[in-house]
Formats: C-alpha cells, sequence, structure tokens
C-alpha cells in the first residue's frame, strides 16, 4: 500500500527537477527525499516514462502545406457582403453600447469574485478531507530528529508565533516542549491554500503534518511543513 505524500511544496518540484531547473540544492533534497517516498517515486516514475514514450514517438512531417488552403478560407470570409456588416452597426447605438460594457463588467467582477478565495478555501478542505490521521506517527520534538517517518503527529507548547518573511502569506510557529525552554523545538508552516488557525502563543497543541528538515542558512532546524490538522490539547 502507497501512503500519501503530502509534500506540496516538493510535487510542483518534480517536473522542474526533470527539466534542469531546480538549484543544485533543491535538487538533492527532492531526490533525497523520492527515495523514501513511495508516493512521490510514483509521480516521478510516471514523468519520466510519460517523456520516454514522447522522444520515442516517431517524428512525421505533414505531406503537404495547409496554408494555401487557410488562406483562401480567409480571403473568402473577408469578401461577404459589407450591407450585414453596416446593419449590425446600425443596431449598436450608444446607449446599447454602454449597456453591454455595463453587464460584461458586472459579469466580469461576478467571476472574478467567485474564483478568487472560495476556490482556495474550497481546495483546502479537499485536501484536509482526506487526510487519515491515524496515519500519523507520533513523536516528541526532541526526537524529531532520529525520526524516519514522513507523516507525524507532534505534541508541544506554541512558543511563539509569526507570518512567513517570504512574502506568501504562510504562517510559522515554533513548538516547544516547556515555555521555560527555548530548545529543543521545530517550526510548523501552515502553507496556503491550507486554512487552519493560526494557535495562540502559551497554547498547548497537537500538530499533525509532514517531517523534514530544513537546512537553509541560518536555519537549521526541524519542521513540520505543511501542517495538515492542529488540535487544542487540555492541560
Amino acid at each position: 500500500m502507497i501512503m500519501r505524500c503530502y509534500r506540496f511544496d516538493l510535487h510542483r518540484n518534480i517536473q522542474r527537477f526533470l527539466d534542469g531547473e531546480l538549484t543544485e540544492q533543491k535538487s538533492e533534497r527532492l531526490f533525497a527525499h523520492v527515495k523514501f517516498c513511495s508516493d512521490c517515486a510514483m509521480r516521478l516514475n510516471s514523468l519520466i516514462a510519460g517523456r520516454d514514450l514522447l522522444a520515442d514517438l516517431p517524428r512525421r512531417a505533414p505531406q503537404r502545406d495547409h496554408w494555401e488552403v487557410i488562406d483562401a478560407a480567409l480571403d473568402a470570409q473577408t469578401l461577404q457582403p459589407a450591407r450585414e456588416t453596416r446593419l449590425l452597426w446600425n443596431l449598436v447605438t450608444p446607449r446599447v453600447a454602454v449597456a453591454v460594457l455595463a453587464l460584461l463588467v458586472v459579469a466580469l467582477s461576478a467571476v472574478l469574485l467567485l474564483r478568487s478565495e472560495p476556490v482556495r478555501e474550497i481546495y483546502a478542505t479537499r485536501i484536509i478531507g482526506t487526510v487519515d490521521l491515524d496515519e500519523f506517527h507520533p513523536v516528541s520534538i526532541s526526537n524529531m530528529e532520529s525520526n524516519t517517518r514522513p507523516h507525524v503527529v507532534a505534541e508541544g507548547y506554541v512558543s511563539e508565533v509569526r507570518v512567513s518573511d517570504e512574502e506568501d502569506g504562510d504562517m510559522k510557529f515554533k513548538l516547544v516542549e516547556s515555555m521555560e525552554k527555548s530548545s529543543p523545538f521545530i517550526v510548523c508552516e501552515i502553507i496556503q491554500p491550507i486554512t487552519i488557525e493560526m494557535p495562540a502563543v502559551g497554547s498547548r497543541v497537537r500538530v499533525y503534518g509532514v517531517s523534514r528538515y530544513d537546512g537553509g542558512e541560518g536555519r537549521n532546524w526541524y519542521e513540520v511543513h505543511p501542517v495538515l490538522n492542529i488540535e487544542a490539547v487540555p492541560r
């Protein structure tokens, strides 16, 4: 049985990995993840198979140039009687033109309103609705370093919260075992389009998500990224 992977941040990089568009560090991180993730390995193998299939297909050149037929059809279309065109323009009075333009503006505004935030919320609801919390392996904050499971659930106190400094709207909070100690800790990140309410500082929570290590400059910490569910834990 292949367990579903929730590393959405890596899924979008698989094709870029094949196209050679990733940096060496990101390529190594993706390749290391694929070695232990059967779901992403299957995604990668499917893309490779599709690329190889396209490469093996015979290349065929058209038997003849069809542009002459297309050009003749375009010429015939431009030679339509001008009377019909003049009749249509006579019907388009300034009042009619303004009314049509107003209707188009209203329709476009409605489409943009319906397709902005609600679409992301529906998508996020579907993602969270597919999460089986029984698949997540319990791990303590201090033992996160030795964890080898991709999907984990960790429990602790929220010591600080902030919006990501990468201007993507994602939210981060730090989870510690004790409010009196700043270490050990893990960084938990809620990424778009998943919308989960940020826990308050000082609250004790149980966090479900994907474990990973962030070795970026100035970081070098273990994370739950992305966070897929948060439960409040009574004290």
